[in-house]
């Protein structure tokens, strides 16, 4: 994980590290088949969505991040139904 820029602050935001996180995801799906790495670039996209809703609550930022994911794949899925 990155070091943080800001004066002062030894802990890392949310958004902070939810883009380590998605570094991290893109560097896996580089190795990954492409068909792979494109469902997982779509799913950094869906976590990075509700950043903003993430550091507001104070939810961990990974299980924030896989919620994000969770709920936006749940909605698709009831739109589908529908």
């Amino acid at each position: 994980m990155g070091g943080c820029s800001e004066m002062g602050r030894s802990v890392p935001t949310a958004r902070q590290v939810l883009e380590d996180l998605a570094g991290d995801l893109e560097r896996m799906a580089s190795v990954m088949p492409q068909s792979q790495a494109a469902i997982m670039h779509d799913l950094v996209m869906i976590g990075r969505k509700h950043s903003a809703e993430i550091s507001y609550s104070g939810v961990d930022p990974y299980t924030g991040f896989l919620i994000s994911i969770i709920i936006d794949l749940y909605s698709r899925i009831k739109e589908d139904g529908q």
